[in-house]
């Protein structure tokens, strides 16, 4: 092959691969479109509000797109804290179900009975003649025998904004199974326009004549006596009937508290002073585990004496709710913390801290977590806002958040079930102001994921270095040559140490962790803050 050919040969498959990738680009835009084009004018049509549709069609990227869908039917479900949306289910079940009862050369969602059941479901009462024939009128029609087309009434005992025992009425003149909503009573009647037949009880008297009725005499509509003798009732006058007639084909207004408002609603209060911080721990690629601990010191809370006076106790009552950033309820705990001791100690004890912590299991993703406390004893609260970011689980090295601790504590035999402050084998203590005395030492908890195991020995091969700087500037540096600090425990490795603070200065401090896994040629650093105090 000369290397003109080839040119020519490799410039055709640029061009082929080029075309190629363009073309599914294309594809790929013309199905984005399509479905957010059949969401708007099909799926939800009838329930979405003019307001909600004008700010959809300003939206210009499929993310903001998503975002909006997401909380579309958020908005309108019933109860955010579960996970199914019960509004959204029984929306598309309605889709269904008129798709393959009213269906009639036009898919069912298209007809009158499609738009009124998906928007209000079913109705409490039909009346169905589907073959038409003969009919004898209620009182409020006139009365009398006639003919009519097929037709349906559907009568519904209560419609949010549209009031009680609500009748609908769906007729067929063409006799083609696609029923159309009604206005006026005589549309079903067949014979309206055959002379003498079809007279209500009042033209068989003699009182009347067809061409009084209001459908050729509209002004009968407004003659109070004639409103009378027909029987006619308020809502069939023309004006209420065109009301309702109209307020039929709007979408249902949303029944639910729009909860994002009051979520986002900055409100907040600050009657109780506490701390409040998080770890992350991995479990698998889908799980992680939050540990959420507060921390409050106990002569800022209130305490009541019992009635034999010899014990103080105090109650802080905790609520705590989950969402994510698009507003929705992911899970919400309540708990309390409860604390009893005698009178005789209360010098001592009001010096101390108390700590509360819940265990939280959250996939990866980033979240809001909202808690409200309230000092039951003296009836103040404190609301905090704080986000969760909580990563998965890569190919590489990677690690748990660094918890420092001041309670490190192997547990014989811990329970099975979650319980506060303890990790697999070990009750881990955060001290979440990471503010440790020069005499009490400080705990190092981390977990490190994906270290390479030799095949021989089923064993990680990493070298842990552990550095503390001030201002830069190495001040503390030692090695772990025989893996003390290294716990293996299945696919993790866990770094348990802790440091004697004796030689440091008061000040601030940084925490260097350094992981060099030999098995894979891989490294990982990681560094938290603390300070020192005499």
């Amino acid at each position: 092959m000369t290397w003109k050919l080839k040119v020519f040969v490799g410039t055709w498959i640029i061009l082929f691969l080029g075309a190629a990738a363009a073309s599914a680009q294309d594809q790929r835009q013309e199905e984005s479109t399509h479905y957010y084009d059949k969401w708007l004018n099909q799926d939800i049509k009838y329930i979405i509000s003019p307001e909600e549709k004008s700010i959809f069609l300003k939206l210009s990227t499929d993310d903001e797109k998503d975002q909006f869908i997401e909380q579309f039917w958020y908005r309108r479900d019933p109860d955010p804290r579960t996970a199914v949306n019960e509004f959204k289910e029984e929306h598309y079940r309605r889709i269904a179900y008129v798709n393959e009862n009213y269906g009639s050369g036009i898919p069912g969602w298209k007809t009158d009975r499609g738009r009124t059941y998906i928007t209000f479901g079913p109705p409490d009462i039909i009346e169905d003649h589907p073959s038409g024939g003969w009919y004898y009128r209620p009182r409020h029609e006139g009365g009398g025998a006639t003919s009519t087309y097929p037709f349906q009434l559907w009568i519904y005992n209560y419609i949010e904004g549209i009031g009680d025992q609500v009748e609908v009425e769906f007729v067929d003149p063409s006799w083609s199974g696609e029923y159309r909503m009604a206005m006026e009573p005589w549309e079903k009647d067949a014979l309206l326009h055959a002379g003498f037949m079809g007279p209500t009880d009042l033209e068989l008297e003699g009182q009347l004549t067809k061409l009084d009725r209001p459908y050729f005499n509209p002004g009968n509509y407004r003659n109070t006596r004639m409103q009378a003798l027909m029987g006619m009732r308020m809502k069939d006058k023309p004006f209420e009937r065109l009301t309702r007639f109209y307020q039929l084909q709007q979408p249902e207004p949303i029944q639910f508290v729009d909860l994002k408002e009051m979520v986002t609603a900055k409100v907040t209060y600050d009657q109780i002073p506490y701390r409040m911080g998080y770890e992350y721990l991995i479990i698998d690629e889908g799980q992680v585990l939050v540990p959420v601990t507060l921390e409050f010191q106990n002569k800022d809370l209130t305490f009541a004496r019992s009635q034999d006076g010899l014990t103080l106790s105090s109650q802080v009552n905790i609520y705590g709710v989950v969402q994510n950033l698009t507003g929705r309820f992911i899970t919400e705990f309540e708990d309390t913390l409860s604390l009893d001791f005698p009178v005789g100690q209360s010098e001592t004890r009001l010096q101390r801290k108390s700590l509360f912590q819940r265990m939280l299991l959250l996939e990866p993703g980033r979240y809001k977590l909202t808690l409200a406390v309230k000092d039951d004893k003296a009836d103040r609260v404190s609301t905090t806002e704080t986000g969760l970011i909580l990563p998965s689980l890569e190919s590489n090295l990677e690690a748990s958040s660094v918890i420092l601790a001041r309670t490190l504590q192997f547990v014989e035999d811990p329970p099975e079930m979650a319980v506060p402050f303890l990790l697999g084998d070990f009750k881990v203590i955060p001290n979440l102001s990471r503010s440790f005395n020069r005499g009490d030492p400080m705990g190092l908890y981390l977990q490190v994921y994906n270290a390479g195991i030799d095949q021989s020995s089923q064993q990680p091969q990493v070298d842990v270095e552990y550095q503390i700087l001030q201002k830069g500037k190495v001040v503390l540096s030692f090695l772990d040559p025989k893996k003390n600090s290294v716990l293996h425990y299945g696919d993790r490795l866990i770094l348990l140490q802790a440091f004697n603070l004796r030689s440091l200065n008061p000040g601030r401090y940084i925490l260097k962790i350094k992981v060099n896994d030999q098995i894979q040629s891989r490294e990982l650093s990681r560094q938290i803050e603390f300070s020192v105090t005499s």
